[in-house]
């Protein structure tokens, strides 16, 4: 069997102190062979066509074409026309340390989560492509982004925000998009529901109508794409919240409960010790005794 070339994120200057790049590619008619790569990767396609390779098969792309390769994804370019990408790279673990609200779009889930998930399992979707004054609109932050920047102070700290800003417009058009016509965005509208109002009562049915399924169908499709069910994504939505609480503030367990969305403190206390392996009490005691 031929083996699949990895791609190490060293060789692209990819570190903590550096956690993004980026580069501008031709492909007249060449194609770029099959890899992988243990970094993150979102691929915006500025003019021509061609095909995604990946391990299931091709992938006709466009100009205005935007999505996102996950580490560990194999993917490659064929039968290309003129085509030019630009390819932004980061370390994963820095778009998860620095999403902020970016969660509460559904732009967000659908194309970083749940578009790589479902061009795995080859499921028919709509993927984020650019109009042409969209794609003008971003030009210069990937000109930011791709070109070197000389004479000028912080040039890391500048293509980090250029990144950062980028994510946030592509995040924000294709949260524009119409759910009803788009099964990615169905979901991805209801996963945003639940991040940006998991602290009051919100019920199956109602995120289950966000995403234009059943409730049975919203659970078994949840549960596929993000491997838990609704309720134990909410209850981590919760429970994060109610530590920053905890670290943050001198509030009342029971306070904490109601103020993350659990409405009984003695069930709170049962969850958080379930997930967190000790009681709030605990768990803020020793936060206290660790900063002293």
């Amino acid at each position: 069997m031929h083996q699949i070339p990895t791609i190490a994120l060293e060789k692209q200057g990819l570190h903590p102190a550096a956690p993004v790049q980026a580069s501008f590619w031709r492909f007249p008619r060449d194609d770029y062979p099959i890899h992988r790569h243990d970094f993150s990767e979102l691929v915006i396609v500025c003019r021509g066509s061609g095909q995604h390779q990946t391990e299931w098969g091709l992938v006709p792309i466009a100009a205005g074409d935007v999505f996102a390769i996950a580490p560990g994804q194999v993917h490659g370019f064929a039968h290309s026309r003129d085509m030019e990408i630009i390819n932004c790279m980061f370390l994963p673990t820095w778009l998860q340390a620095h999403t902020y609200d970016l969660t509460a779009l559904s732009g967000y889930h659908a194309l970083f989560i749940l578009e790589p998930v479902y061009r795995e399992q080859e499921r028919n979707y709509n993927r984020l492509r650019l109009s042409a004054q969209q794609l003008k609109m971003i030009k210069p932050l990937c000109v930011d982004l791709t070109e070197p920047i000389r004479h000028t102070q912080a040039p890391q700290a500048r293509k980090v925000a250029a990144m950062q800003r980028l994510i946030v417009e592509l995040c924000s058009i294709f949260s524009e998009e119409n759910s009803e016509a788009n099964p990615l965005m169905a979901l991805a509208e209801s996963v945003a529901l639940l991040e940006s109002e998991y602290s009051r009562d919100i019920s199956l049915a109602e995120l289950a109508d966000a995403a234009h399924l059943s409730v049975n169908q919203f659970i078994r499709r949840f549960k596929s794409d993000y491997g838990v069910t609704p309720i134990m994504y909410l209850n981590r939505l919760r429970l994060n919240h109610a530590k920053a609480l905890l670290t943050t503030t001198n509030d009342s367990i029971t306070k904490i409960a109601f103020a993350s969305g659990f409405n009984d403190s003695n069930y709170f206390s049962r969850i958080f010790k379930k997930e967190v392996g000790q009681t709030p009490k605990s768990y803020r005691q020793q936060l206290q005794v660790s900063s002293l």
